[in-house]
């Protein structure tokens, strides 16, 4: 691997967004998110992600398993009871997180985009109690759209750049 792809891999597993590792290994900002996605399929480069992941595992003592259960527990668990059980406030956004961290774990989702969405959106714990669970799957499957729209502008921000189009603007 060359140094630059190395300091890829560094910086991919700061936040796991290859967008920002690739600038922050000197690739160029008109190029990033291309270099990003590149360097994410080649073959060394995954095994050096892999290699470092398994290296700070082992060295937190913490294993997949654990991490996953948590985030599920996290997922499917009502705010007030985690509340309750951390003594810690827990918020509805605290769910969708657990959610998307479960999600792009799983590859279910695309790993950088949606999450600036549930960031403004904020339910008081009294709101939140007042939701009945009809409501609460609402607002689960609006940020589901929410997730799958960001993937599309996504899409069609990266097919513009290709074309070297302005990409249209996110708001966040």
């Amino acid at each position: 691997m060359t140094p630059k792809q190395d300091r890829f891999v560094t910086e991919y597993l700061v936040d796991l967004n290859a967008t920002q590792a690739a600038l922050r290994a000197g690739y160029s900002p008109r190029t990033a998110p291309q270099q990003g996605s590149r360097l994410l399929k080649n073959a060394q480069v995954q095994a050096a992600i892999a290699a470092q992941q398994a290296q700070q595992l082992e060295a937190v003592e913490v294993r997949i398993e654990d991490v996953l259960r948590d985030l599920k527990a996290i997922a499917h668990t009502d705010p007030h009871v985690l509340s309750e059980q951390s003594g810690v406030p827990a918020r509805w956004a605290d769910k969708l997180k657990a959610l998307e961290l479960l999600m792009k774990h799983l590859g279910l989702v695309a790993p950088k985009q949606h999450q600036h969405v549930h960031q403004h959106v904020h339910f008081t714990p009294e709101q939140l109690k007042r939701m009945t669970d009809e409501q609460l799957d609402r607002t689960e499957a609006a940020y589901t759209t929410i997730a799958a729209l960001e993937q599309e502008v996504a899409a069609d921000d990266a097919q513009r750049a290709r074309f070297g189009a302005r990409p249209t603007e996110h708001i966040s």
